[in-house]
């Protein structure tokens, strides 16, 4: 289909903003921004980019701007979702490997806590979420937030969980100067992985095929096989 006009950009770099400090060229674990060394000018390359928002949770000079889960929308959605469900405790997750909602409870009674009303909060990234969002929402009247995360190997945005978790354990450290407890993050990791269904499965071999990542390999008069340490949750077998 032909269209008139060009399509927006899911994320731009406001250059009257940005201080040239590259932190967004170092952390892009797509090597999707571009830096020209005599000036120092930052621009996307919107071929490479995956809109993880890792750059953008990172400038320290708010430059980047996203069209989608901006840091605003966020506020916006945890302070009415809390004044909705009355619960004080944020629940972050990967969009990508996040648990069922029936889960969500099992995982936090594992980790000793013992929390029934929460606001769940899923984004394409953990590695999105700015320091300043985390201040802000505790700020707000929230007490507690969990982060649950994908482990660092499968991670689908490569760095994202490394990058948070360090955001986070650097945030515990300002916490008590900012009057709150050091306990009100937590860090759980969790990666979703394949599971089959013996009574529903036909044995007809297409997920064998399908796995990106070889994680299922077939086995002769029975229901292929899942390789755990392979499989990376991406759900292309479902």
């Amino acid at each position: 289909m032909w269209m008139s006009e060009p399509c927006a950009a899911a994320i731009t770099i406001n250059q009257d903003y940005c201080s040239r400090c590259s932190i967004c060229h170092s952390i892009c674990p797509y090597e999707a921004i571009k830096r020209d060394i005599e000036t120092g000018k930052v621009e996307i390359d919107l071929q490479k980019c995956q809109v993880c928002g890792i750059c953008y949770s990172a400038c320290p000079s708010l430059a980047i701007e996203i069209v989608y889960y901006d840091y605003e929308s966020l506020l916006n959605y945890v302070n009415c979702m809390r004044e909705k469900e009355k619960g004080d405790t944020l629940v972050l997750m990967c969009r990508g490997n996040s648990p069922a909602t029936c889960e969500i409870e099992d995982i936090l009674e594992s980790q000793g806590l013992n929390i029934k009303k929460y606001i769940p909060l899923r984004i394409p990234c953990s590695g999105r979420v700015p320091t300043e969002f985390i201040f802000k929402a505790l700020n707000s009247g929230i007490k507690n937030i969990v982060s649950i995360q994908c482990e660092d190997e499968f991670c689908r945005f490569k760095r994202g969980t490394k990058i948070n978790t360090r955001r986070l354990m650097l945030g515990k450290a300002v916490l008590e100067q900012l009057g709150f407890s050091r306990e009100a993050l937590k860090v759980i990791k969790y990666s979703r992985k394949a599971v089959y269904d013996t009574e529903k499965c036909v044995g007809c071999d297409k997920c064998v095929f399908i796995c990106p990542y070889g994680a299922i390999e077939a086995e002769e008069f029975a229901t292929p096989r899942i390789i755990q340490e392979a499989c990376m949750g991406c759900g292309a077998c479902a």
